[in-house]
């Protein structure tokens, strides 16, 4: 699998002002004149209706599976810059919410919101494009540019000059292959299935192995993610610019911050009803006329309790300084005890003194003698030891002496100190000196308790007159005190105010937490453009659309070798000129020019008509397969491998004349005849423009209904106008992913495994047929006149094709034997088929409104009896379309129940659909609020015009 990165995130630069971004030689000012001068035509007859950069609401994004959401956009195709989710009143006004994928599914939006994002902001906002603008300034801006100037003046490449070869790849797509990678300006004719995507992914791979930089551009997403999904890159090297963010990991952290903030701002905002319903139940509440009571009703209630404490603390108070009085006076006595036996505790110290100094002498005498005897006791051998013995024992014998001598003055001291203390000690005791000390000691402790005792008493009176002081000057409660309190706490008015103010300090902080959301948001919208335009920087490969690839910022200054550009046959060549601008070698266009033309609105000026409404092969004077045979810089695809030989034999009789079967695949073709219902079948004309036929839109979503699980559906009709009728038939039935809606011009370029081509309203020509039917890959089926000449008309009779009865789909024919399909299908629509009675069931059950078209049956009574219920009553005779009565065909009836049911008339039978979007729809193309008539003989109802969804 390779790894492409994708991004969405757009917004408008001018990277064709830059210098050094175009290619050598100069873009001939003959011919941009006139190419500026018709796209500013274009951008003139777009002016009235262009919101370029305006934010679009494409509607609620509905879960879907991993996480995903689903937008139905089938019918607001819409070209984008950016996109975010954000609520009903969208990015201007309220906060948004990064996307971080945006894949387009056949106009089926798939979503891949941030982490966080709540669901009342699930609305997919896209700022629309500057399509027209931004082309225009990218053409005024272009100085050099010889490829798109070879394109301007019809001077394309020869043949290819590259030799390259590509296993796998037939004769045609090597040299399809070999032009993507010669120098020059060549286009490639490349019909459905003829192998187009395996050429480009494989010339892009061999155009990175040459150090080559390539741009692929497209108008069709689902053609640059079939491309870059068959390519083998390594990791970076090919970016997919329109699906997810580029460099989102480079902003994850800031982000997940962001998402957090966003959450607490939710859970703030979620308090904001509750703030307004406690304000409303407040109303006049006053909060502090109602403390200002409860005080005085609490101060009336204590009064009589603190005067009694009042007065035991100040006699308390009292009883502790008496306390502080007597502990001092016995602390007084207790020291002068104390210091009256101070000479007797003198004496006391003296005499322990003299008796250790006595006890150290007589100590220190015993010790010199008994080392002096010890010393004297020894009798060491030897003369001159015997000597030196003697020597030492004189020494010692004479230290002792002179110990004694000095120890009998220190007795005589001491002795006289013992009788002077005896003489101050006389009948006094140690005990006495103890008991003086305790007393002073308890005496102090005494002094510290009463010193405490005083201060807490002083502490307690103080505080008990504070409050007593305080309860005399609230006054008295009254009775109306007493009546305020009791109201407002049996209506709990206290506890909603204090939590109504506990939500208005969250609610406050929301201004500073919404002004971090948005510094978070844009340090991450730039921390993911920095990462975005690193990866475009480095990338050998860009894949991205026309429109992208000069808007998108990452793309400013980036220059190619080599710009391809696929599902060119609808581009407009002033388009593609653009592009090409960007390419300094090589330059080839792919396209098929028998597909439907540019949607673009048409001017009959000559410049207009060419470089707007022409495509790149028109311009070249390429109109037939003829014409790519004759014109050497135009190679041609033509070998398909997509679908069946009678589908390819079909396409070629219509269209193509030049298709190849390569393969055997196979794909069943059946045509649904719908001549066998006239009156469910009855062309008629659109409100606006077209035509639409109520069969098309039945028949498809059953068909659809039933091939969804084989794989994606597409419905392809003729014009818009049976495509919005188609569309919101299938949303009544939920059929949303998987099924692609839309004129050939809108599906061309995809694939789908079933194809129903709807052309019960017309065909609009052979493009229709011979484009739409290449679509499939597995089955077709075709509804519309079997009974018309033409080639379809050859192919059931060669066998190619296989013929339903629609009558017979219905169960009011007989249906053909042993075939399953049709069984299945049949089932799904007679599930909706009833008799004719339950027009006047139906009838009876309406509540609000009946829109009757082309009545038929006796309907009449059933028509009165609802009127006189108040049931509002507009019928119309029909539109006696043209092409119905050339046909033979006449207006079936339409009858539309509370814009809700949707009954149709098929004959004897009736086919009975409910869903607002389809009654809806058929009420705004039959102009129910202007053509509907109160019916003869019915009471006259007030007729007020009926609101029909918005049409594409």
């Amino acid at each position: 699998m390779r790894a492409v990165s994708e991004s969405l995130s757009v917004t408008v630069p001018r990277w064709f002002n830059r210098p050094g971004v175009v290619n050598g030689g100069r873009m001939g000012g003959h011919w941009k004149a006139d190419v500026v001068a018709a796209v500013e035509r274009w951008a003139a007859v777009e002016a009235g209706s262009s919101r370029a950069g305006s934010w679009v609401d494409l509607g609620p994004a509905d879960p879907h599976a991993d996480g995903r959401l689903l937008v139905d956009a089938r019918d607001r195709r819409v070209a984008f810059l950016d996109a975010c989710l954000a609520g009903e009143r969208g990015p201007e006004h309220e906060r948004t919410h990064p996307v971080e994928e945006l894949r387009d599914e056949a106009g089926v939006l798939v979503v891949r919101p941030a982490a966080g994002t709540p669901e009342e902001g699930r609305r997919l906002w896209v700022r629309a494009a500057p399509i027209v603008g931004s082309l225009l300034d990218g053409l005024r801006a272009v100085e050099e540019a010889p490829l798109a100037e070879a394109l301007a003046e019809k001077r394309p490449a020869g043949s290819p000059t590259s030799d390259a070869t590509a296993e796998g790849l037939d004769e045609e797509q090597v040299e399809a292959f070999r032009a993507c990678l010669s120098p020059g300006l060549r286009l490639v004719w490349a019909p459905p299935g003829t192998g187009r995507t395996e050429v480009l992914a494989r010339a892009i791979e061999a155009l990175v192995d040459e150090g080559k930089r390539v741009l692929l551009v497209s108008t069709v997403e689902e053609a640059l993610d079939a491309v870059t999904e068959q390519m083998s890159a390594e990791p970076g090297v090919a970016v997919r610019i329109g699906r997810e963010v580029l460099g989102a990991e480079a902003a994850r952290e800031v982000e997940e911050e962001c998402a957090a903030v966003a959450a607490e701002l939710r859970a703030i905002e979620e308090l904001i009803p509750e703030a307004e319903r406690l304000r409303a139940e407040l109303g006049g509440f006053d909060e502090r006329g109602y403390r200002v009571a409860c005080a005085r009703l609490v101060a009336g209630r204590t009064l009589a309790e603190l005067r009694p404490r009042l007065r035991d603390a100040e006699a308390s108070a009292d009883a502790a300084r008496r306390g502080v009085v007597g502990a001092a006076n016995e602390l007084r006595e207790a020291l002068n005890a104390q210091a009256a036996l101070g000479p007797v505790r003198d004496a006391f110290e003296h005499q322990r003194l003299a008796v250790e100094g006595l006890a150290v002498l007589a100590q220190r005498q015993r010790t010199l003698e008994e080392e002096r005897d010890a010393l004297a006791a020894q009798e060491p051998p030897g003369l001159r030891a015997r000597r030196q013995h003697r020597r030492l024992v004189e020494a010692a014998d004479a230290e002792l002496r002179r110990f004694t001598s000095a120890a009998a003055a220190g007795r005589r001291r001491w002795l006289d100190v013992q009788l002077q203390t005896r003489a101050v000690i006389g009948e006094h005791t140690q005990a006495e000196i103890d008991d003086a000390d305790q007393r002073v000691a308890n005496a102090e402790n005494l002094v510290a308790a009463a010193d405490e005792g005083y201060r807490h008493a002083r502490e307690l009176l103080i505080r008990l007159r504070g409050e007593v002081d305080a309860a005399e000057a609230r006054g008295e409660p009254t009775e109306d005190d007493r009546r305020l309190v009791a109201e407002s706490e049996a209506r709990g008015l206290p506890d909603r105010h204090a939590r109504l103010r506990e939500l208005l300090f969250r609610l406050n902080g929301g201004a500073a937490l919404g002004a971090r959301y948005r510094e978070l948001a844009g340090r991450a919208r730039e921390l993911r453009a920095d990462a975005e335009a690193r990866l475009v920087h480095e990338a050998r490969v860009v894949a991205t659309t026309l429109t992208r690839s000069r808007l998108h910022p990452a793309l400013a200054d980036a220059a190619f070798d080599a710009v391809l550009v696929d599902e060119a046959g609808g581009t407009p060549v002033a388009e593609v000129l653009l592009a090409l601008c960007r390419a300094s070698t090589t330059a080839v266009v792919f396209g098929d020019f028998l597909q439907a033309g540019c949607a673009v609105p048409d001017d009959q000026s000559p410049d207009f008509q060419r470089w707007v409404r022409g495509t790149c092969f028109s311009h070249l004077g390429i109109a037939t397969p003829a014409d790519v045979e004759a014109h050497e810089g135009c190679l041609a695809l033509t070998n398909q491998s997509r679908f069946g030989a009678g589908v390819r034999r079909l396409a070629d009789e219509t269209l193509y004349e030049r298709l190849r079967d390569v393969g055997e695949p196979r794909t069943d073709v059946v045509l649904i005849d719908v001549s066998t219902v006239p009156d469910l079948a009855a062309a008629r004309p659109g409100a606006v423009v077209g035509s639409w036929s109520a069969a098309g839109a039945v028949l498809a979503r059953a068909l659809a209904e039933r091939h969804l699980r084989d794989g994606s559906v597409g419905v392809v009709t003729a014009d818009v106008v049976q495509a919005d009728l188609t569309l919101a038939a299938l949303r009544d039935r939920g059929l949303v992913s998987g099924v692609a809606v839309g004129p050939v011009a809108a599906l061309q370029g995809r694939e789908f495994a079933t194809v129903v081509l709807d052309l019960a309203a017309g065909d609009d020509g052979p493009r229709t047929l011979g484009a739409g039917i290449t679509l499939a890959r597995d089955r077709v089926y075709l509804v519309a006149d079997g009974v018309a000449d033409g080639p379809l008309r050859a192919a059931v009779e060669r066998g190619d094709v296989r013929v339903w009865s629609a009558a017979a789909l219905l169960g009011v024919a007989e249906p053909p034997a042993d075939d399953p399909a049709f069984t299945e299908v049949s089932e799904l629509l007679r599930a909706d088929v009833h008799d004719g009675q339950e027009l006047a069931r139906h009838l009876a059950a309406a509540q609000r409104s009946v829109w009757v078209c082309a009545p038929w049956g006796d309907a009449d009574g059933a028509l009165q009896e609802a009127a006189g219920r108040g049931v509002r009553v507009h019928v119309s005779p029909g539109s006696g379309d043209v092409a119905a009565a050339e046909s033979g065909h006449q207006d079936g009836g339409i009858v539309v129940v509370d814009e809700q049911v949707v009954l149709l008339e098929a004959g004897q039978s009736m086919v009975a659909i409910s869903g607002p979007a389809l009654a809806g729809r058929l009420l705004a193309e039959l102009q129910a609020d202007s053509s509907g008539e109160p019916q003869v003989g019915i009471p006259e109802q007030r007729q007020e015009p009926v609101a029909a969804p918005a049409v594409s």
